[in-house]
């Protein structure tokens, strides 16, 4: 299944054929007219891989565990790495980096 507007942008995302809306609110930003588009990006792109691959919580942020009381994950990475979009998680120093590869041609 392919993420939809609504998983990367917020449930308040609207789109037309022209346009499309992103309420700031919905990125976990504050809003402010002078919010830099460094910091909209780093919204985005954080809102995008936390439906890209991670773990299965409440609403209210816990984790779910299974019945041998692991943790339950998912991982969309095989709908990605075809058609023009790889991406990769590596820890560095107990941080991630992220690298996103995009073939514009492709979408």
């Amino acid at each position: 299944m392919r993420l939809n507007l609504k998983q990367i942008f917020g449930e308040n995302c609207i789109s037309d054929e022209n346009v499309i809306v992103i309420k700031k609110l919905d990125l976990r930003i504050t809003p402010d007219v002078n919010n830099q588009a460094e910091q909209i990006l780093a919204a985005i792109v954080d809102r995008f891989i936390k439906n890209f691959q991670g773990f299965v919580t409440t609403p209210s942020g816990e984790i779910l565990v299974d019945e041998d009381n692991q943790p339950i994950s998912y991982d969309n990475s095989a709908l990605y790495e075809a058609g023009g979009l790889l991406w990769r998680r590596q820890s560095i120093n107990q941080k991630y980096l992220h690298t996103f590869v995009l073939e514009l041609d492709k979408f």
